[in-house]
């Protein structure tokens, strides 16, 4: 009897990670080379982690607090990753179609841009995301604005996109 085949093993095929900044506790995933026509914002998430919309806005995620600058990993993937490692507070997953491929993060008010930057090709996608450190940022957030400033990097997220199959 021949054997199965193995089934393919998932790999990571591209990421960025890096700062952006949280308005009003919102920032963006962004498909910046979808055609404007197609813009389709979603509703602020309230209290789920993450909203999916289409076209130019394919997401907008929830950040615990108001304004911060939380740390993001924005990973592509073959097939459904393993979980990331580490102790992560909340996960969920939704479905979401790539237009035109070129995502970006941005700020959720003025969708000023983060750094930011990865090609996937168009299609339907699944969004994994995971959050952890939200406790301790609402502790330093007092302190953080009594300084005049925004806590850096505290609130981290993993934001993982691979093909619908």
């Amino acid at each position: 009897m021949p054997a199965s085949p193995t089934p393919p093993q998932p790999s990571r095929i591209a990421g960025a990670d890096g700062l952006v900044l949280t308005e009003d506790h919102l920032f963006n995933l962004v498909d910046a080379a979808a055609p404007v026509t197609s813009f389709t914002r979603p509703p602020a998430p309230r209290q789920r982690l993450v909203a999916v919309g289409a076209g130019v806005v394919l997401a907008v995620f929830r950040s615990e607090l108001e304004d911060n600058e939380p740390h993001v990993e924005l990973e592509h993937w073959s097939f459904a990753p393993p979980d990331p490692e580490g102790d992560w507070e909340v996960h969920t997953e939704e479905r979401l179609t790539v237009e035109a491929g070129r995502l970006t993060l941005a700020s959720g008010v003025n969708a000023l841009p983060a750094p930011h930057q990865l090609t996937v090709p168009p299609g339907p996608y699944r969004l994994g995301v995971w959050c952890q450190g939200r406790t301790e940022a609402r502790a330093v957030e007092l302190d953080a604005i009594d300084t005049g400033t925004f806590p850096q990097g505290i609130e981290r997220w993993m934001v993982r996109l691979w093909p619908d199959r």
